[in-house]
């Protein structure tokens, strides 16, 4: 398929089990959304490209301009070395609309 429009944003750090998800309605203009998960915000906006392109959107040339660094997951293991399953658990969301 191939898009019109596209939005590519940083929902920020996450924890996997309490991040609510994406979606489109009906009613939306978007037609589709994908989620990635990442390291940074910009290997989260990477793997939301790729399920895109899994799904058969056509999105090799959106450019992801997200940041490549991690500053806040950086900033939490040094405040929560001690509990490091927690951390472990932290990482950066994108969301990747599309119409």
């Amino acid at each position: 398929m191939i898009y019109k429009e596209y939005k590519l944003q940083s929902v920020g750090l996450q924890h996997s089990q309490y991040y609510q998800g994406a979606g489109v309605l009906p009613e939306q203009t978007w037609q589709a959304v994908f989620v990635g998960w990442g390291e940074s915000p910009f290997s989260a906006g990477e793997d939301a490209l790729e399920q895109a392109l899994s799904a058969g959107w056509e999105v090799m040339e959106v450019e992801n301009l997200l940041s490549s660094t991690s500053p806040e997951l950086d900033e939490l293991w040094d405040r929560q070395a001690a509990n490091e399953e927690m951390v472990d658990m932290m990482q950066y969301v994108v969301e990747l609309y599309l119409r």
